[in-house]
């Protein structure tokens, strides 16, 4: 497998849905390495090791909902991207994930051209949010912001 610069970790107590993301990002050779967990607990314990930056979640599992994963993510990790996938076409659920910030919401069984511009527009806010974090860091810089230790530490 290869490295990309970014991490998606796929939620979903279904592992043929697990794959099935797992082989559209490769497949549309996506900049993007999947991680998997079959849980919210899995995925917990994935986003307390390791950075992740986009979490792609089922809503209806077993012991937790996506929600709630969402919810406990977003705690660990605030500048996930996240996207909700699921059969249920129900505004309650798109709603609270709204107010929780999640902007994506795909439908199982998800359509291919639907997939591929959510992931751009995912893809384009990581980018941005990266330019916009370097620029920043340069300006500090430059005005002699940043003490000599902090500048080793970024190092």
């Amino acid at each position: 497998m290869m490295d990309h610069p970014y991490t998606m970790l796929i939620v979903d107590d279904k592992e043929v849905d697990r794959n099935g993301i797992c082989y559209l990002l490769g497949q549309y050779d996506l900049p993007v390495t999947p991680l998997t967990a079959a849980s919210g607990q899995e995925a917990l314990a994935i986003l307390d090791q390791q950075e992740v930056h986009i979490l792609f979640t089922d809503i209806k599992m077993p012991s937790m909902t996506g929600l709630e994963l969402i919810e406990q993510a977003l705690q660990r990790q605030p500048h996930l991207q996240v996207i909700i996938f699921s059969s249920y076409e129900n505004f309650d659920y798109a709603h609270q994930a709204m107010g929780m910030g999640v902007t994506q919401y795909l439908l199982k069984p998800i359509r291919i051209d639907k997939f591929l511009a959510c992931m751009q527009r995912i893809l384009e806010a990581l980018g941005n949010a990266w330019k916009n974090q370097t620029e920043t860091l340069y300006y500090t810089v430059l005005t002699d912001r940043l003490s000599s230790e902090e500048l080793d530490r970024l190092s």
